[in-house]
């Protein structure tokens, strides 16, 4: 957001999964982690749809820098 300017990449093979029924379950479970079990399942319930997939990256490359 402020000078100096950073960014990271990652490159490497993705899967991607069609998470359907289990929608609700994975989201509460990965906001949980950052937001703990209420937050977590609060998001989860604002969040979910039937349509979201989760991609799943195996890193091979990075590349990282800071601008000025």
């Amino acid at each position: 957001e402020g000078f100096p300017y950073r960014y990271v990449t990652a490159e490497g093979p993705v899967e991607i999964e069609d998470l359907g029924e289990l929608t609700f379950a994975a989201i509460e479970s990965m906001a949980a982690r950052y937001l703990g079990a209420q937050g977590g399942r609060r998001y989860a319930e604002q969040f979910s749809a039937e349509d979201e997939v989760m991609v799943r990256l195996a890193p091979e490359h990075w590349h990282s820098e800071v601008l000025g």
